[in-house]
């Protein structure tokens, strides 16, 4: 593990890497937990922490009762309870998570001599910006006045805030505790496995934090909706938020289904009567994965249409030219009949992992 050093009034930890957008992480919580835990003894790549978490299988749409299927930029979040304790289970990482209505309640304060300790012992800490984003503090001066964060939203690789400053509401923060040894490798793809299943039938998510968060089959027929109820729509500035929840949602989908085939591919080993089902499965999300893709253009990643469409939900000029309207109509098209395709790819992997899960669990 590395240590942490002092200089100029800073205690800081070496070699945390930084964190930004358009590199493959979207998801924040990975992104993140990655960077923080590749300077410790036990470190996990990215597309490990989506599989191991199970977040890699999973899929998630906010419905609000009265408005119905209207998306969230929360869907997605990797740092559910449901996901945390699956990968402190998987990898042996202790973590402590505390939330609560900002740094100024009891409990946050409370936390301040515990992030200092950490990052003292050479262990960085997981923590709320201003948007939501979970970013990792690797640093603090002059005993916490401020701390040295890695931020997503910044244009800079390192930032120095109070916690105060971060402005978030809810603040957050997740701390890694003491590493224990983890249960055998194939009892946690088992264990994986097994609720990627129940997640995919289970319609709603049974806890007060994800209330309104569908699941599985449930989730992406609520996004399918969602799409149609809007796909007709003239580009104005009402729409921006609906733009946005799907963009969003979208590229973690995305993600998630490639660390789902990696995952797969690189653990199917473990189960030789099934290993053959366990690839093709494995090969159908790699399916899913390119199928999603294929509305990215290829010079960096970047979203079919967004610069232009974003240009125009953001810019609020009130008239948008014809060409963009039939851009957003033809583009939105085009990824609902992806995700109805994607629908269909969803059932065929879950029913083969259904069919094999009970040789799984005899294991």
């Amino acid at each position: 593990m590395s240590k942490s050093k002092i200089k100029d009034g800073k205690v800081y930890i070496e070699g945390v890497p930084t964190l930004a957008w358009n590199t493959g992480r979207v998801c924040t919580f990975a992104g993140a937990m990655e960077s923080a835990l590749t300077v410790t003894d036990y470190p996990y790549g990215y597309d490990d922490i989506l599989g191991l978490s199970g977040i890699a299988f999973r899929v998630r749409w906010y419905v609000d009762e009265e408005r119905g299927p209207k998306g969230c930029p929360c869907s997605p979040v990797g740092e559910t309870p449901d996901a945390l304790g699956a990968f402190s289970k998987a990898t042996g990482w202790k973590l402590k998570d505390v939330m609560e209505d900002g740094w100024v309640h009891p409990r946050m304060q409370q936390t301040i001599p515990e992030i200092i300790a950490s990052v003292g012992e050479g262990k960085p800490v997981l923590v709320y910006d201003k948007s939501l984003n979970l970013t990792v503090i690797y640093g603090f001066i002059n005993n916490g006045e401020k701390y040295l964060i890695r931020p997503y939203d910044s244009d800079v690789d390192s930032i120095q805030w109070l916690l105060s400053d971060l402005g978030q509401d809810p603040a957050r923060v997740i701390l890694l505790k003491e590493h224990v040894e983890p249960p055998p490798l194939s009892l946690i793809v088992r264990d994986v496995l097994v609720e990627a299943v129940d997640g995919w039938f289970r319609e709603r998510i049974e806890h007060p934090a994800t209330d309104k968060l569908r699941s599985g089959k449930a989730a992406l027929e609520a996004w399918i909706k969602f799409i149609t109820d809007f796909e007709e729509l003239a580009i104005n500035e009402e729409l921006k938020d609906l733009f946005f929840h799907h963009v969003w949602n979208y590229q973690h989908l995305y993600e998630a289904r490639k660390a789902a085939a990696i995952f797969l591919r690189n653990n199917a080993r473990l189960y030789p009567s099934i290993e053959k089902e366990l690839r093709r499965v494995s090969d159908l999300y790699q399916e899913e994965a390119d199928l999603l893709g294929s509305a990215f253009k290829t010079n960096g990643g970047v979203w079919r249409g967004i610069n232009d469409i974003q240009h125009v939900v953001y810019s609020g000029v009130g008239t948008y030219p014809d060409h963009i309207q039939d851009s957003w109509k033809r583009d939105i098209r085009q990824e609902k009949q992806i995700l109805v395709k994607a629908l269909r790819l969803e059932e065929l992997s879950i029913n083969m992992l259904k069919k094999v899960s009970s040789k799984i669990l005899l294991k």
